[in-house]
């Protein structure tokens, strides 16, 4: 940071110089690409928290909103089936561990992209 004296107010002012302003700039970037990231993970994790709810207590795959869940978490607990013994019941209450797993798998992931995309920081701030 520059520092000079400002004669005509009798103060000294601390005024960033370019490339200051530049790390800056690109601080701000990765605040924004970490909360983006943050919000994509978080979204598909609440997403999924809520299938395991519907699963847990056999909501009807016929009604609007179950289904409408069901369809579109399917893609991010499908890879997960063969994990353990998956036999799909909809609509009769039953433990869904492979939603559980993949409700870690993607917290995790969605950490390590945060922690990737922050990786330059200065400040070690958590999201």
């Amino acid at each position: 940071m520059a520092v000079y004296h400002d004669v005509q107010h009798g103060h000294y002012v601390n005024e960033p110089v370019a490339e200051e302003r530049q790390e800056r700039q690109q601080e701000y970037h990765m605040n924004v690409l970490a909360r983006v990231i943050s919000l994509i993970g978080g979204t598909i994790m609440a997403l999924l928290g809520l299938r395991f709810i519907l699963a847990l207590f056999g909501a009807n795959p016929a009604n609007a909103i179950a289904n409408f869940i069901y369809d579109i978490t399917r893609p991010f607990v499908e890879p997960f089936f063969g994990l353990f013994s998956y036999t799909p019941g909809m609509g009769k209450a039953h433990f869904e561990l492979t939603t559980l797993f993949a409700i870690v798998v993607y917290g995790l992931l969605t950490m390590l992209l945060i922690k990737i995309a922050t990786i330059g920081r200065h400040k070690d701030e958590t999201y």
